[in-house]
């Protein structure tokens, strides 16, 4: 029988290298990634020259920027939230500035003595409403505001919208606003691309997304301390980097190289009528708490690249193909989504799936995100949605 206290020095030994050796693993990262690869970020990423971006002359130092948040997402650049788990923390730069609070800030609002009496709208969503992709004038909260606040229109606009959050994770965040007495006007939900991409969890598509990676600070999980180390920013860059290496350009997230297993697709068409069934009642709690406080509410299904129908623009036609698993996901979920609707009464709820269409706006940057010019089109419609009611 081994004794406890050498099974003690082991797991002390254990302890004290994993403690050594993150910290000198993300060192060496650091350099490898500062000498050789920062200067050629912006080429790496292939959306920076896509036609959404085509009147952007700043394009390539944006995607700089936004590589440098987006190497902290999932990891230290995100802060822990009561109830509704994550945000951004607070940072700033020339095109991507956090408040404290961990919302985005929102351009084109009114401000000092002019907020007196303006209409308090919060926008509610996950990267696609928190503006992924695009700088902060040009979210679709900014746009929002500019077009509200144009004449004699007093607005102020909240970019509530938070990366990887769901609709119950927003619903909980406007239950909190409300009870601590923080009760607008209008709210305005921008969802379904991460609720769609919930039916891939197994198991519990009620879920949020990171859900391993959340459960297991609750429990003993090996991948929870793989995650100490792939996670950390710049080994988290440099592994995403080897790996678009490897492939040779052609894929820019590991879900694009995963294959779709015909089980993947079957647990995917069990679970689309769940994660429908999640959004929808949602949609219902939200109607349910603006008749309580007095507030309009206004949900939106979001557009999607794979609810386009044909033709496709050129570069819209090779981002349909890249990822797979996402393209599965969305083409089984999306039409549950749109079901419901049909099959229910919900006017507060507006199918935006096919907004894009026949407009030939290069809209889409991926397969749920959008560039400045199509922002624009969906804050649009939503001003028309506010003023019609």
């Amino acid at each position: 029988m081994v004794p406890v206290f050498k099974v003690l020095t082991v797991l002390v030994m254990i302890i004290g290298i994993v403690v050594v050796l993150i910290p000198v693993l993300e060192l060496v990262s650091l350099g490898i990634w500062k000498l050789f690869i920062e200067d050629s970020l912006a080429k790496l990423d292939a959306r920076a020259y896509y036609p959404p971006y085509d009147n952007f002359e700043d394009k390539e130092e944006f995607f700089k920027e936004k590589g440098d948040l987006v190497a902290n997402n999932y990891t230290s650049g995100q802060q822990y939230q009561p109830f509704y788990l994550w945000s951004e923390k607070e940072s700033s730069g020339k095109w991507h500035n956090i408040k404290a609070n961990g919302d985005r800030v929102t351009f084109f609002n009114l401000e000092g003595d002019d907020k007196a009496g303006a209409i308090r709208v919060f926008t509610f969503g996950g990267s696609t409403m928190w503006g992924a992709g695009s700088p902060d004038d040009a979210t679709i909260p900014s746009w929002l505001a500019k077009f509200m606040n144009e004449g004699e229109g007093k607005y102020v606009v909240e970019n509530m919208g938070q990366n990887g959050h769901v609709s119950s994770q927003e619903l909980i965040r406007l239950i909190l606003e409300l009870r601590n007495g923080n009760i607008p006007d209008i709210v305005v939900f921008l969802d379904g691309g991460n609720d769609a991409a919930c039916a891939l969890r197994p198991g519990n598509p009620y879920a949020h997304l990171n859900y391993n990676h959340v459960a297991a600070t609750f429990s003993f999980n090996p991948s929870y301390y793989l995650n100490l180390v792939s996670g950390r920013p710049y080994i988290r860059r440099l592994t995403n980097h080897v790996v678009n290496k490897l492939s040779k350009g052609k894929h820019k997230t590991v879900s694009s190289l995963t294959p779709v297993s015909e089980s993947k697709v079957k647990m995917v068409e069990k679970n689309a009528p769940v994660s429908a069934d999640v959004w929808i009642n949602n949609t219902i709690f939200i109607k349910k708490l603006s008749e309580i406080y007095g507030f309009k509410a206004i949900c939106i299904l979001q557009p999607v690249l794979y609810t386009r129908k044909e033709p496709l623009l050129p570069y819209e036609r090779e981002l349909w193909e890249r990822d797979p698993v996402a393209k599965v996901s969305y083409g089984l979920v999306f039409p549950e989504f749109r079901k419901k609707l049909q099959e229910g009464d919900y006017p507060w709820v507006y199918d935006l799936t096919d907004i894009f269409d026949g407009t030939g706006v290069p809209a889409f940057i991926d397969a749920i995100h959008y560039g400045p010019g199509g922002n624009e089109v969906i804050a649009r419609r939503i001003r028309d949605i506010i003023i019609s009611n």
